[in-house]
C-alpha cells in the first residue's frame, strides 16, 4: 500500500514538474539547447556554454540528467536532488509563486541528452522542444532521436550536425557544421575536433566569429574537461 501511493504521488508530481517547466519557459522565454549523443556530450555541454556564456544569459546543467526529473529541476533553477514528501510541497508552491510574481528573466538553458540514458532520454525527448538542436555522434535518425528531431523542426529550431542526414538535409535551419581549419584549434589539444566544430556553427548562429569563439573557449576550465574526458573514456555518461 505504502509503494503505490509512493508511486502515484511520483506520477503527479513528475506531471506538475513538467507543468511547471514549460509555464518557465513560456514566461522566461528561455531557449532551450539541446546536446543530442552517445559519448561526449558533457564534453561538448561544457564547451557551448564557456562559448556562449559571455554573450548570453545561459544556463546549464551541471550534471549528467540521472533521472527523470533532472530536466524540470534545472529548468526550474533547483538543484537536482531527491526531496522528502514536504520538500516537494515547497519546492512546488515556490515555483508557482515566483511564475506568478516574479519578474521575467529571459535566458537560455543547455541541456545534454545522452542516448545511453534510454529512460531519461526518451522521456525528454519527446516533451523537449528545442530552439538549438546540436546533434554529436549519430549518424541516422533512429526511434531514439526522431521525436525530439520533429519537436525541433516544428518549432523552427536550428538543427546542428556534423552528419548530413537525409530525412531533414533539405530542413532551412538545418547547419552542417564543417571542418574549417581554423589555426587557432591548436590552442585547444584537449577538445575532440567534433565539438570544436560544432560549438564553431553554434557560435555563427549567435552571430560569433571563429576568433571569437576561440577566444571564449580558451576560457574553459582545464581540470573540469579532463574531469569529464575520464567520464567520457572510462565509463558510460
Amino acid at each position: 500500500m505504502k509503494k503505490s501511493i509512493s508511486e502515484f504521488f511520483r506520477k503527479i508530481l513528475k506531471k506538475i514538474l513538467i507543468f511547471l517547466s514549460k509555464w518557465a519557459i513560456n514566461k522566461h522565454q528561455i531557449k532551450v539547447i539541446v546536446i543530442l549523443g552517445v559519448n561526449g556530450t558533457e564534453i561538448l555541454k561544457e564547451l557551448i556554454y564557456v562559448v556562449l556564456s559571455p554573450e548570453i544569459n545561459v544556463r546549464r546543467i551541471i550534471n549528467k540528467p540521472w533521472w527523470d526529473f533532472s530536466v524540470p529541476l534545472s529548468i526550474l533553477g533547483y538543484k537536482d536532488k531527491k526531496r522528502n514528501f514536504f520538500e516537494w510541497i515547497y519546492l512546488i508552491f515556490r515555483s508557482i509563486y515566483y511564475l506568478l510574481f516574479g519578474k521575467v528573466n529571459p535566458g537560455s538553458i543547455i541541456i545534454n541528452l545522452n542516448l545511453k540514458s534510454n529512460d531519461t532520454m526518451r522521456f525528454w525527448a519527446d516533451i523537449l522542444i528545442p530552439n538549438y538542436l546540436i546533434v554529436s555522434g549519430i549518424s541516422n535518425i533512429d526511434s531514439r532521436t526522431v521525436a525530439i528531431i520533429n519537436n525541433t523542426v516544428k518549432n523552427n529550431g536550428f538543427i546542428i550536425s556534423k552528419t548530413q542526414f537525409k530525412d531533414i538535409n533539405n530542413y532551412k535551419n538545418f547547419k552542417l557544421a564543417t571542418n574549417l581549419n581554423h589555426p587557432s584549434a591548436k590552442s585547444l589539444p584537449f577538445i575532440p575536433s567534433e565539438s570544436f566544430e560544432l560549438a564553431l556553427a553554434t557560435g555563427s548562429l549567435f552571430k560569433l566569429t571563429p576568433d571569437h569563439v576561440i577566444t571564449n573557449a580558451l576560457k574553459i576550465d582545464i581540470s573540469t574537461l579532463l574531469s569529464k574526458i575520464r567520464t567520457n573514456l572510462y565509463k558510460s555518461e
